[in-house]
C-alpha cells in the first residue's frame, strides 16, 4: 500500500492496526477489509509553536496541509519509537513524551536528513534526475514538500 493510499486484508487474517481517531475502512464484497487514507497513520510534523510548553491554540491549517505535512513512513520506522498520529491534532490529550519525540523527529529531518539528501543530490552532478531525487528523499524519510 502507498502511504496515502489503501491497504487490504482478508477477513480470515485479521490485522490489528493502530491509527487516528478518524481512520476509515470498509469490508468489500470481495471479502477484503480496506483501510483508506493511510497517510493519516503517521504524525504531523509540528510547527514551532506546537512544541512550546503549556496550552496552545490549535494551528490553523488547510485540509491539504493536514494531509501533506506528515512524517514519511520510512522515517517513523527508522526512528523506532511509536507515536500517535493524532499527537498534534487537538483530538486527544497532549502527551509531553510524544510531543518530545515528534519534535525530535522534526529536528532530525531539518538538521540532518534534509542536508544529507541535498549533499547526495549534489554528488549526482549532471546525472541527476527527478526520479533519483525522489528516491533519495524517500529513502531518507524526507517528504517531497521540502523541494
Amino acid at each position: 500500500a502507498s502511504p496515502g493510499g489503501t491497504a487490504a486484508a482478508p477477513a480470515s487474517a485479521p490485522v490489528v492496526m493502530y491509527g487516528p481517531l478518524d481512520l476509515q475502512g470498509f469490508c468489500a464484497p470481495d471479502g477484503l477489509h480496506y483501510a483508506l487514507g493511510l497517510a493519516r497513520l503517521f504524525p504531523q510534523m509540528p510547527t514551532r509553536i506546537e512544541l512550546e510548553p503549556g496550552p496552545q491554540p490549535p494551528p490553523v491549517r488547510t485540509a491539504s496541509e493536514l494531509a501533506l505535512e506528515r512524517f514519511r513512513p520510512e522515517l517513523v520506522l527508522a526512528h523506532g519509537v511509536a507515536m500517535g498520529s493524532d499527537v498534534l491534532s487537538g483530538l486527544v490529550d497532549r502527551d509531553p513524551l510524544e510531543e518530545f519525540e515528534v519534535g525530535h523527529l522534526s529536528d532530525l529531518v531539518l538538521s540532518h536528513r534534509l542536508p544529507l539528501v541535498a549533499q547526495e543530490v549534489e554528488q549526482l552532478g549532471d546525472g541527476v534526475t527527478a526520479e533519483a531525487v525522489v528516491r533519495l528523499m524517500h529513502r531518507a524519510g524526507v517528504n517531497l514538500r521540502f523541494l
